[in-house]
């Protein structure tokens, strides 16, 4: 009874800190006030956070059939767009390409007179509208409109919709009363997904635009962005002086060539986009690497996902060297093709001290890390948020608990190819990771495993293991998360007595006492490959038994959706829109900060009440 009589502002109050659907849910089932005040969380949708995505095409149709009413008043809180649907599917006459499209047979928007109303409710609030796949069948002589609504700043949609842009009414009256730009637009994504789409339509919408954002990805299994197609949309993006975040994710040889070759003579003599904060690139090769430091005073962020491996160890050479120079960077991820030595990763964190997220991936690793490079490397990030390597390295408890002394913010440790070397003495005296949300390693080693035999004393190691990772929920090892049959047959309780001395036997290098009385387990660190393939041993048991008494999840959802979110919360804070990839559609449970999958089932299904 007292919820029911809360005032407005207290109701307001309780519902703006709730985080989970699943909650919203039931708090638009109390009463009308808080049917009101939940719905408006609910349908106003959210640009990075999946679970907050506005309803799919056919929930919003049953919507609308079932009360117009409730259909245009919850439309009208809608301020963050999403029309896409609930499972995209792959268009068989876009042959042999690989394309997704929408194919449902009652959307609310898919004939005009449906569309209008949509329009009509979401009136003049929209901030975002999203269209990530072709709505196949629709009606879009109507809809158009809505892609050029005056207060959208952020704009996305599928490569298509390009044409449809300029044949809209709206936009050839805008574009004659605007002095040629819309103004209001200030993000725009582009998701290509039919290799027959013309970049000549996209480039003339672009010149109408002052943009701060474009992102473009290309999906195409054919390579059908030539090299000329490639420079015209250079050119067109070299005249946008205004642009903080340049996303290119499309084919290697569309970008096989250096920014400065798709630039006028005059164009040269200037600092191409000056206020640039974010760029991410699918391919660099040394031109584009050379170009970084005339982006060195402003640029935050920076993800390369792969580099011209035909002249690797200059490629890298040239790219350390040079990120090393953009001393204002927040976030760095890059795939390096081969490493010289490891001092030159010291090289970079030492220039980027301001650095949030540290994260290179190697595509050879044949020596291990030592530990200095990597505690030297840790002494220099003390802003650090979030650390990714595949390096090869044995971590000891003492270098565990420097990055927690060091780096009291991190959030993400993804280090796959590490092994952890740890006791119950350690963890006891561990200062805590308080921030830690995403743990992944290839396995920790806990020392003198075969002593712990008693539930009681695992239950004491995982109060232990709380107080230092209090808000890890998943398994961090990557070895434990999909068990072979002989992990599980190692752990079946009923097994003989005869079984367990033969699975000892198996693997006395690693569990037991050598004939001088010494313990292997204590004195040698066993090698990552050996350590992977550990399920006879009293170490795996227990880590079995620990990730048990944690209820810890046994996949890597956690993992994933920690990383996402952290990249588009960071990329709002620098620039003020995310970078979304296609996937976020696809597979919305890795973009969204829900629980479970049952949440997110949930959440695909706003209410209707």
């Amino acid at each position: 009874m007292a919820m029911r009589t809360l005032p407005l502002e207290i109701v307001g109050m309780i519902i703006e800190n709730v985080d989970m659907v699943p909650d919203l849910l039931n708090c638009v089932c109390v009463n009308s006030t808080w049917n009101v005040i939940a719905s408006r969380k609910l349908y106003r949708g959210c640009q990075n956070d999946m679970q907050f995505r506005t309803p799919d095409i056919e929930v919003l149709m049953c919507l609308y059939v079932a009360s117009r009413e409730r259909f245009t008043r919850n439309m009208n809180f809608v301020r963050h767009l999403l029309l896409s649907p609930e499972a995209p599917t792959i268009d068989v006459a876009a042959f042999p390409s690989i394309r997704l499209a929408g194919f449902e047979k009652d959307g609310s928007v898919r004939y005009s007179k449906f569309a209008e109303h949509l329009i009509k409710s979401v009136g003049g609030r929209l901030e975002s509208l999203t269209i990530p796949f072709d709505l196949m069948g629709q009606a879009w002589s109507t809809i158009s409109d809505l892609l050029l609504s005056p207060t959208i700043e952020f704009l996305a949609i599928d490569g298509r919709y390009c044409e449809t842009l300029l044949a809209s009414p709206v936009y050839i009256q805008r574009l004659n009363l605007s002095a040629g730009k819309f103004s209001n637009l200030k993000a725009l994504t582009v998701y290509r997904s039919d290799c027959r789409q013309k970049i000549e339509k996209l480039c003339q919408f672009i010149d109408t635009c002052d943009l701060q954002f474009f992102q473009m990805e290309h999906k195409c299994t054919e390579d059908c962005l030539t090299e000329q197609a490639s420079l015209d949309l250079l050119q067109c993006l070299g005249r946008q002086n205004n642009l903080k975040t340049l996303a290119l994710i499309i084919p290697e040889k569309a970008l096989a060539f250096g920014l400065t070759d798709c630039l006028s003579s005059a164009d040269k003599q200037r600092n191409i986009w000056p206020e640039l904060r974010s760029l991410e690139l699918s391919f660099a090769n040394r031109y584009l690497l050379e170009q970084l430091p005339n982006f060195k005073e402003k640029l935050q962020v920076l993800t390369l996902h792969a580099l011209d491996t035909e002249i690797p160890f200059s490629v890298g050479e040239v790219a350390i060297k040079n990120i090393s120079q953009c001393r204002n960077l927040r976030a760095i991820e890059i795939i390096l093709p081969e490493l010289i030595n490891w001092d030159a990763l010291l090289v970079m964190a030492r220039g980027c001290s301001l650095l949030r997220k540290f994260s290179v991936w190697l595509s050879v690793r044949e020596e291990s890390l030592s530990d200095s490079v990597f505690r030297a490397i840790v002494r220099a990030l003390p802003h650090l948020e979030a650390l990714e390597l595949n390096a090869v390295f044995q971590m000891d408890a003492t270098s565990f608990q420097e990055l927690a002394q060091i780096c009291p913010q991190l959030i993400i440790l993804d280090m796959p190819c590490t092994v952890v070397h740890l006791s119950a003495e350690d963890l006891t005296n561990f200062q805590p990771f308080q921030q830690l949300q995403s743990l992944t390693v290839q396995t920790i080693a806990f020392e003198n495993a075969h002593r712990f035999k008693e539930q009681c004393t695992v239950q004491s190691l995982a109060e232990e293991w709380r107080k230092v990772f209090p808000k890890l929920r998943a398994i961090p090892c990557l070895g434990d998360m999909h068990l072979p049959p002989i992990a599980k047959s190692s752990l079946d309780e009923d097994s003989s007595e005869e079984d367990q001395m033969s699975l000892c036997e198996t693997n006395l290098d690693d569990e037991t006492e050598e004939e001088t009385g010494s313990n292997t387990e204590e004195e040698l660190l066993p090698s990552p490959a050996l350590v992977t393939n550990d399920y006879k041993s009293d170490r795996f048991k227990l880590r079995m038994k620990l990730w048990k008494a944690l209820g810890y999840r046994e996949d890597q959802m956690v993992q994933v959706q920690v990383q996402a979110m952290w990249r588009t919360t960071l990329q709002i804070e620098t620039v003020g829109w995310p970078v979304i990839p296609s996937e976020a559609f696809v597979s919305p449970n890795s973009y969204s900060t829900s629980a479970n999958e049952a949440e997110d089932v949930e959440a695909s299904c706003l209410p209707s009440v």
